[in-house]
């Protein structure tokens, strides 16, 4: 019994014994992560940490970072335009009647000059982005916008849809720095005010779909 008791008190067996119990609390450290991996977090979510998580709607990924996607609403905002929506929406009004156009114009507030292929093009215009806001600069005029002719350069409505003399003077001649969104300025009783604004970008107003008097 006395050989026994110093055999367990040796300390030879010592690191015998602490290496059991190393090896003991490992394993059991392990099946506690193995379980926690295992075990769904609160309400089917994954952990705030977790590299797979799922992406943003309408997001991508940038560099490993994600980014959103600027949206509908924001471009419409901004102005930018785009021309594939532009002629979708200018075959909705191929039918309307001048007089129809023109209430509809003035329901939103958008000047009603010009023939009923200038007419078309405003209306078109305000239905696919939105209305055209007063100048920024002169205050007074409201915002035009130029189109692209035959040869891929912005012209004006007029130069566009005008009679010869007012495709001439409105825009024939090509303007390389022309930009899409500009102002000519405004009447204040009978004397015009000049203004030469021009930008790539307007922020537009609500577009009503109810012509004025419908």
């Amino acid at each position: 019994a006395r050989t026994k008791c110093a055999a367990r008190r040796s300390p030879a067996t010592a690191p015998a014994r602490a290496g059991a119990r190393g090896s003991a609390a490992a394993a059991a450290a392990s099946q506690r992560t193995c379980a926690a991996e295992a075990r769904p977090t609160q309400s089917g979510k994954r952990s705030r940490g977790s590299s797979d998580r799922l992406p943003i709607a309408g997001a991508t990924r940038d560099g490993g970072r994600t980014t959103s996607r600027p949206a509908q609403k924001r471009q419409r905002r901004h102005g930018n335009f785009d021309a594939v929506a532009f002629q979708r929406s200018l075959q909705a009004f191929a039918s309307w009647s001048n007089e129809r156009l023109k209430q509809l114009l003035e329901a939103n507030g958008q000047s009603k000059s010009g023939n009923k292929s200038i007419l078309q093009a405003k209306c078109a215009f305000g239905d696919a982005f939105g209305s055209l806001p007063r100048c920024p600069q002169c205050l007074g005029g409201t915002v035009k916008f130029r189109l692209e002719g035959p040869d891929g350069c912005l012209r004006s409505l007029p130069g566009l849809y005008g009679s010869p003399n007012e495709q001439k003077g409105n825009g024939g001649a090509k303007n390389q720095a022309a930009k899409r969104y500009y102002c000519t300025g405004y009447y204040d009783d009978d004397e015009k005010v000049e203004c030469s604004w021009q930008s790539d970008q307007v922020k537009l107003g609500q577009w009503t779909q109810q012509p004025a008097g419908a």
